[in-house]
This record gives C-alpha cells, structure tokens and sequence, in this order.
C-alpha cells in the first residue's frame, strides 16, 4: 500500500468510531454483530463523503457486503444517521423511521434523547418539520438535476460547465417534463408516505418522552398500543378499584400532528370512552372550530401552548366566550398545553385522577 493510501486509511479509521462508541449512540441496537455486518460500513460510506457530496439509499445498500436482502440492510444501516445527525442530509431519498427522526432532530438542537422531556417536545417537533421540508427540497433538486443530465444525454446535447445553447433547451425541457411524467410521481408518492409514516411515529415517541420524563416507565405505566386501535395507553396503578377520571384502569392516548383532519376527528369514539387527544396543533381557530365535536368524543385536548395562547387572545376579544377554560362534561378543563402533558399523566398513574381546572395564564 502507497504512503498516500496509507495516509488516507488511517484518516479514515480516525472517523469511524469503534463497537462501543457507536452502539451506544443507536436507539434500540440490534447487537454486537451488527456493528461489523451494517453500522461499520454505512458509517464508513457516509463518512467519507465531501462535505458537498450527497449519495442514494441505494449507495448505502451496496457499501453493505453481508449477504442479505436490501430491505434487511436499510433496517439497519438508516440506525447510524442517529449516531452522526449530519449524514441524515446526504442520503436524498432515505427518510429516516420516527424514532430516528427524533433522535436526529434533537441532537441537531442539542439535546440529548434521554433528554427530551414535555417541557422541549414542541422544539424537537418543530426541528423534525423542518428536516422534512429541507429534505423534500433536497430530494426534488437532487432528481430535477438528474433528469436534466438524463434529458441532455437522451438528446446527445452538448454543453458547456454553464449553460445550454439555446436551440436546444426547450428539447431538453420537454423530454424532462416526459421523464418527470413517467418516473416521478411514483417516487414523490413512495416519499409522502415515508414522512407521513415517519412523522406519526416521531410524534408517538415525543409524546412517550413526555410521560417517561414525567416519572412513567413504558410497559409499566404505559404502553404503545398503536395495533390496538390507539396510540399510547396510560395505567392506573393504585390501590382503588377504578380511576376517577375515566371509571376504568387506564386512558387511551391518540397522538396527532399539527392539524386536524376531518378524519381524525371522526377517528375519536366519544367522550365516554376514555380517549385523551394528545397533539401539536398549532392553528387556534381551527381548534376552536371542531372543539364541540371534539368535545363528543374525547375527555380533554393537549395543544401546542402557543394555541392555547392564541385562543386566549381571541376569548379576551369576546366577552361572551371563553373557550380557553371551557369544562369537560365532568368539570376538568378541556384545552390544555401539550408541555403538562406528562405531569397530568403521572397523577393519574399514581392517584387515578388529574387537576380538575388548570391554571390558564400560558
């Protein structure tokens, strides 16, 4: 081996951290042979990129050599971009899973996942939003750029480092417009529902962080039961024979986005099941507007604060209303922010119930 080759191996080994710093930085790893069969060479790929050197899901595949199917290497190679956030930007077409997401998006604003807590879970969401709009403009240029190279050759085009002469560039315009046409709808619908998926996933996991920093063990105060027909479940764990909430030994959780589709809203039993809204919505009038049906079918609301806040405003321009301290049928406050989420749950956890109103002055 060269000096010169040398020389680089050994700047590259400097940047691959070894077993045990990695792993440890994975959420959920699969073990100890996976550092050598999918986390090694994924980070090794990714970390010899230039700064300005993007690559494909596929690249990632093949730098992969273990024998399994591709689906199998992806599962575990995507593990690593929470170990290094910054390689998440340079894989155009690889949306990370939620939980990765998350981890990603809060060690970008430097926090640490074991630190996530109701007090910072909207600044985390907001992070994880962002990702998703810088990525689907990452993606769009990235595949534009390359059905224009793919028009040009298709056209035998010649072209300089700068322009295209002008004859030709309405020719490489149409047979972009036909490649776009053929290829791209396909591929924008296999990335809206990776970030769809994805995004669901991200909020359930901050709306677990929100319970577990409030004292909640998973599978002991609560549990993911996204395959039951719910989102999150909370227990009641004490001595009397049925919560005084709910009249029943636990609260389903429905975690939601930013926004209320018709469909959500519909999705919710009734206010006699005891279903909690959990979400980051952030448009106060649209809340205001669906809060009679959702009042029908679930027994309170958490919201982003800055709606709650919004709301208010709003109510001190009415002196009739006053929709930010509107009463369940049981005399709890309905709207409350999603940053007391975890502290509600926890009193009911222990004691069966939570604070009947809330202070509204958030």
């Amino acid at each position: 081996m060269s000096d010169n080759k040398s020389y680089q191996q050994s700047l590259e080994n400097e940047r691959i951290p070894n077993e045990e710093e990695l792993v440890s930085k994975i959420p959920e790893s699969s073990g100890r042979n996976y550092y050598q069969k999918y986390y090694r060479p994924a980070y090794t790929h990714l970390a010899k990129l230039d700064d300005d050197e993007l690559t494909t899901k596929q690249e990632v595949i093949n730098a992969i050599p273990a024998d399994y199917k591709p689906s199998t290497k992806w599962k575990h190679a995507r593990k690593v971009l929470a170990a290094e956030p910054s390689f998440a930007d340079k894989i155009v077409d690889g949306f990370p899973p939620g939980e990765i997401l998350v981890v990603i998006c809060s060690r970008r604003l430097g926090i640490e996942p074991d630190n996530i807590s109701q007090a910072n879970i909207n600044e985390v969401q907001q992070e994880c939003i962002n990702y998703a709009t810088r990525f689907r403009k990452q993606h769009a240029d990235y595949f534009l750029k390359d059905y224009q190279e793919r028009a040009e050759t298709n056209l035998s085009v010649d072209r300089d480092d700068s322009w295209i002469a002008v004859d030709d560039y309405e020719s490489v315009l149409a047979e972009m417009r036909r490649l776009v046409a053929e290829e791209y709808r396909e591929e924008i619908t296999s990335l809206d529902q990776g970030i769809v998926g994805s995004a669901g996933s991200a909020n359930e996991t901050l709306a677990a962080k929100a319970l577990e920093s409030a004292g909640l063990v998973e599978n002991n105060h609560f549990e993911n039961v996204s395959r039951k027909g719910w989102d999150l479940t909370v227990n009641y764990t004490g001595n009397h024979d049925i919560a005084t909430i709910s009249d029943q030994q636990s609260l389903h959780i429905e975690v939601k986005s930013t926004g209320l589709r018709e469909r959500s809203v519909k999705g919710l039993s009734d206010a006699d099941d005891p279903t909690i809204l959990f979400g980051f919505f952030d448009d106060a009038q649209e809340l205001m507007g669906k809060l009679d049906e959702l009042m029908k079918r679930s027994l309170i609301t958490y919201a982003h604060p800055d709606t709650i806040k919004n709301i208010r405003k709003t109510d001190n321009g009415d002196e009739i209303v006053n929709t930010v301290s509107t009463l369940n049928s049981s005399d709890y406050t309905y709207l409350r922010p999603n940053t007391r989420f975890g502290t509600d749950m926890a009193q009911f956890a222990s004691e069966g119930d939570i604070p009947h109103q809330t202070n509204t002055d958030y």
